[in-house]
């Protein structure tokens, strides 16, 4: 996903930016309304060791649980901007 939102064109709106919630992995949520938690404890499908919530308690909760950093969207994008 991350690599799309890099490579799409800044002019182009989109209604939704979904990514799955840990919490309820049934559950799409609003990717720059949740909070993201890189572990490398905790392993994701795509091998960032990526992972999203959709409110910050759990995400902190997890944090507790298995270490690493904990961003918001805008701090996710910046973080992985910086090696592009």
């Amino acid at each position: 996903m991350l690599n799309w939102f890099f490579q799409r064109k800044k002019d182009t709106q989109y209604a939704f930016e979904l990514v799955n919630d840990y919490s309820t992995p049934k559950e799409l949520i609003e990717a720059k309304e949740s909070m993201f938690l890189i572990s490398k404890n905790l392993a994701s499908p795509m091998g960032a060791n990526l992972t999203a919530f959709g409110n910050k308690k759990n995400a902190e909760e997890m944090l507790k649980m298995k270490g690493g950093k904990l961003f918001t969207c805008p701090e996710l994008n910046n973080h992985f901007a910086k090696g592009k």
